[in-house]
């Protein structure tokens, strides 16, 4: 348990299974092949309304009731609204090595996003500006480190809107190894798997191959 079919049909078609301390077969291959055949997520939608529900007992005793529910649900979108805080400030007398060493200190704080943009200053002066995006609780932190790693003396700071979709974290099985990829669900439900940069540099630098080989041998089932 699970049985070699449930597992074929599993592996080809990244299901989840959970190992629990009840004995017995919880899974067969008709359960798995319907769940392989209908399932769009492996997680409920944030928000959602229960059309029907439905109901189905087994004959087998274990320590849980043999019951199975089923739900049909209906929602408008998996996107959720919150806000972010946008910090920016103009540099023109910092080195390059200076704005990187910031940078490191402003991720491994938490920062959300950082990017230099180029711009010109007064007395026609090259110059960049640095942006920051962070959540709210993170704004004293990331002024600090701009303050005393820049020659920065004043940043300035902005309440933003954002619409971010679901996303979660999922692996799967290539014939270079097992991969890490960021699956996000779109407002009309559709899927999107992304490879995760660093499991897919792993997996080139392990077997001696390049990226775009690994990414041309991936085959996602959405």
């Amino acid at each position: 348990v699970p049985i070699p079919a449930v597992l074929n049909i599993v592996s080809q078609n990244n299901l989840k299974l959970r190992i629990t301390d009840n004995n017995g077969e919880f899974v067969t291959p008709t359960g798995a092949a319907i769940a392989a055949a209908i399932k769009t997520s492996d997680r409920l939608p944030s928000e959602f309304k229960v059309l029907k529900t439905g109901y189905g007992a087994g004959k087998r005793t274990y320590k849980l009731p043999s019951i199975l529910r089923s739900l049909e649900i209906e929602y408008e979108s998996d996107s959720q609204k919150d806000c972010i805080y946008r910090l920016e400030t103009d540099i023109d007398d910092s080195t390059g090595e200076d704005l990187g060493y910031v940078m490191e200190k402003l991720y491994s704080a938490g920062a959300r996003e950082v990017h230099f943009m180029p711009i010109f200053m007064k007395k026609n002066r090259p110059a960049v500006e640095l942006i920051v995006i962070c959540d709210e609780e993170k704004i004293s932190t990331m002024e600090n480190l701009i303050f005393e790693h820049t020659t920065s003396i004043g940043i300035r700071k902005q309440a933003m809107e954002r619409t971010v979709l679901r996303r979660y974290m999922d692996t799967i099985n290539t014939s270079y190894g097992v991969l890490e990829v960021k699956t996000v669900v779109l407002p009309n439900g559709k899927v999107r798997k992304y490879p995760e940069y660093e499991s897919l540099k792993k997996l080139a630098e392990d077997n001696g191959v390049t990226l775009r080989e690994i990414k041309d041998s991936i085959v996602f089932n959405n």
